[in-house]
């Protein structure tokens, strides 16, 4: 050993006591780790018991059947439709539909729902109000929309309740015409446009008619590949092409709704 910069030499007897020490440190790490191995092993086997026993605890239960998402889906629907008196039922080769789960009297309402979105197909669009679909009353007329010069309304009154939705449509109406879309794509155009949800507070992000219009161009992807896979359906040739212009005509309507968006590319 050096000290202070001197070499010394050790007895026997400091040799002894030096190995001693070391002996006994030595054995203290020993025991240590002995009692580390211990205290893992007896965790291991407290953590096997425990799962023993829940495995037991499953096996007693009786098993719980699997629900599909089309089953769990029914059964919402079901629970929904009780108090009303009716129920969801598939029936082979009509698919799904209500079913009446208590007797009704001829004439007694069974449910009324509104409509997310409607419009009127091609063949009642002069003969029926945009906004009610009922027919005007004997001796009345429609009155025209003054800016698309397409949609019908039995009063004034109910164009002002259509207005919320038919305001985005109007323009986009006026440039198509004299030609209209389709019923299915203006029904489209009508549930691309509904409300966005209102972004968070401070989050900058566009809400309402801003987050709805945002929505409803990039929505027009939608349709193009629907536009492109018709040219694997099997329908008549001069369908197709009605409908592949339609859906130009859309993809147009969609990018001029939203300025600086530009359309997707027609496939």
């Amino acid at each position: 050993m050096d000290v202070d910069g001197e070499s010394r030499g050790y007895t026997f007897e400091e040799l002894d006591l030096i190995e001693a020490k070391m002996k006994r440190e030595d054995e203290v790490e020993a025991r240590r780790l002995a009692a580390d191995d211990e205290w893992a092993d007896r965790v291991v086997a407290e953590q096997e018991q425990l799962e023993a026993r829940k495995a037991a605890e499953a096996a007693k239960r009786p098993p719980v059947a699997s629900v599909s998402a089309k089953e769990e889906e029914c059964r919402r629907f079901a629970a929904a439709l009780a108090p009303f008196g009716l129920t969801v039922d598939v029936v082979d080769g009509a698919g799904r539909g209500l079913a009446t789960t208590r007797a009704f009297a001829a004439g007694e309402l069974l449910l009324r729902v509104a409509p997310t979105a409607a419009v009127v197909d091609g063949a009642s669009a002069e003969s029926r109000c945009h906004e009610s679909f009922a027919l005007p009353k004997e001796g009345a007329s429609l009155q025209r929309c003054s800016g698309c010069r397409f949609a019908r309304y039995a009063c004034a009154a109910r164009q002002r309740d259509a207005w919320r939705c038919h305001q985005h449509e109007c323009t986009l109406l006026k440039a198509t015409r004299p030609r209209v879309p389709g019923a299915t794509l203006r029904l489209l155009a009508r549930l691309l446009r509904l409300p966005a949800p209102a972004a968070p507070a401070g989050s900058g992000g566009a809400a309402g008619v801003d987050g709805a219009a945002a929505a409803w161009a990039a929505g027009s992807g939608g349709l193009m590949a629907l536009s492109s896979a018709l040219e694997m359906a099997e329908i008549a040739q001069e369908r197709k092409l009605e409908m592949g212009e339609q859906a130009a005509m859309m993809s147009g309507l969609l990018a001029h709704a939203t300025p600086g968006q530009p359309a997707p590319p027609y496939p």
